[in-house]
């Protein structure tokens, strides 16, 4: 079964967490925090146009899918 996305980001902050601690980072949470914050807007992205890309919905936001919804 394959993980939500809010499970992923929790685990790739975790990962980036214990990698900050294991440096000696001044502020551990923050490097965590921002390390994952571009993967989790990624991850989103990625989530949102795999959930349209199959059900005949056109890609809205990009010029190949202003071309399929012209084309329909």
């Amino acid at each position: 079964m394959a993980m939500s996305i809010s499970k992923k980001i929790e685990f790739l902050w975790n990962k980036a967490l214990e990698d900050a601690m294991g440096a000696g980072e001044a502020d551990p949470f923050a490097y965590a925090s921002s390390k994952v914050a571009r993967m989790s807007a990624q991850l989103r992205a990625v989530e949102r146009a795999q959930q349209y890309a199959g059900n005949g919905h056109p890609r809205v936001g990009s010029r190949a899918g202003r071309r399929q919804a012209a084309e329909s």
